[in-house]
C-alpha cells in the first residue's frame, strides 16, 4: 500500500513525527469543507464545487468521492485534503 505524502515526509525526516502528529491534528480538528480546502489550493473551480454540490445532494455520496469519479481530485489529493 502506497504511504501518504505527509508520512513520507517524515520518514524521510523532512519534518519531526512530532510535528506531523501535530499538524495532522489540526487538519482534522478544522471544519473546513474539503472543497473548500481544495479551491485555496487550486485544486478545484467554483463551478467544479457547484456541480459536485448539486450532485451530491441528489446521490447522498462524499464529496471526495464525486470529485474522484468525475476526475477532479485523484485519491491521494483527497487524503491530502
Amino acid at each position: 500500500m502506497r504511504k501518504a505524502f505527509p508520512e513520507y515526509l517524515a520518514e524521510q525526516g523532512v519534518i519531526s513525527p512530532d510535528k506531523l502528529r501535530a499538524a495532522l491534528e489540526r487538519l482534522h480538528a478544522s471544519a473546513e469543507p474539503i472543497g473548500s480546502i481544495a479551491f485555496s489550493h487550486g485544486l478545484l473551480s467554483c463551478q467544479d464545487i457547484d456541480c459536485i454540490l448539486d450532485e451530491q445532494r441528489v446521490s447522498r455520496l462524499p464529496f471526495g468521492q464525486i470529485a474522484a469519479q468525475r476526475g477532479l481530485l485523484t485519491e491521494a489529493q483527497i487524503e491530502t485534503l
